[in-house]
């Protein structure tokens, strides 16, 4: 992309690129609730996280600090919730709002376009996100994922299953924590009562074939998939 406020720097900056890439990709997942993970995950050389990244605090213990990779869209951003100043973001488009909405912040508007969904206004937050550390994941990307990998008939990806195959194209070794949506714990890691697992929560998605997925790929040993056994 061509434009004087899109000049970030390389993934490594001066860094030299390990020879062996090790990264965790780590979802929202009530599964890592109480796993005591966060060591395991903040030990990787990359760490990709989405939607809500909430990793100071309680959470820190079991999700890890380390934030490499921050992935959203307009309706998922919580860029605020991360704590890591290293943090570069990667910023992904489903439909034409999201294309004005990336516009405006390569742009610095003061504020992004007003989003308009079944004939109601909102109006979106900017994200805090300096211009400089922000990528953009081609739009093609989510129709290569949708048809390779999963069947190419159903529901679109999620964002999870972009960032785990962004991750597993750019990375050496993959491990990826909080996806599955395990129906023993609760739907999120930072969820303060249990909330349960159901269709309608999910219903933009089919999570069956994301799963099975991620199984095939564990077991083909392409990624690791993070499993508690309780």
């Amino acid at each position: 992309m061509s434009h004087p406020n899109f000049t970030n720097s390389a993934l490594f900056g001066d860094k030299e690129r390990p020879k062996c890439l090790r990264c965790a990709v780590v979802g929202c997942g009530g599964i890592l609730n109480g796993s005591n993970a966060g060591p395991e995950i903040d030990s990787h050389d990359l760490v990709f996280r989405l939607n809500r990244a909430l990793s100071s605090g309680r959470f820190a213990q079991d999700v890890g600090v380390k934030t490499s990779l921050y992935t959203f869209f307009p309706e998922s951003m919580h860029a605020q919730d991360v704590v890591d100043d290293r943090a570069m973001y990667v910023y992904t488009m489903f439909k034409q709002y999201d294309v004005d909405y990336m516009e405006s912040i390569v742009n610095n508007s003061q504020s992004p376009p007003i989003y308009i969904q079944k004939g109601k206004k909102f109006k979106l937050k900017k994200p805090p996100i300096p211009p400089a550390r922000l990528k953009l994941l081609h739009p093609d990307f989510s129709r290569y994922v949708f048809t390779r990998y999963l069947d190419g008939k159903s529901h679109r990806p999620t964002t999870g299953a972009l960032v785990v195959m962004l991750a597993v194209h750019v990375c050496d070794e993959v491990t990826i924590y909080g996806f599955g949506y395990d129906q023993r714990f609760t739907l999120h890691y930072y969820d303060k009562a249990f909330v349960s697992h159901t269709d309608k929560s999910t219903a933009l998605h089919d999570i069956d074939n994301e799963r099975g997925l991620w199984n095939k790929l564990h077991e083909e040993g392409v990624i690791r998939f993070f499993k508690r056994d309780l």
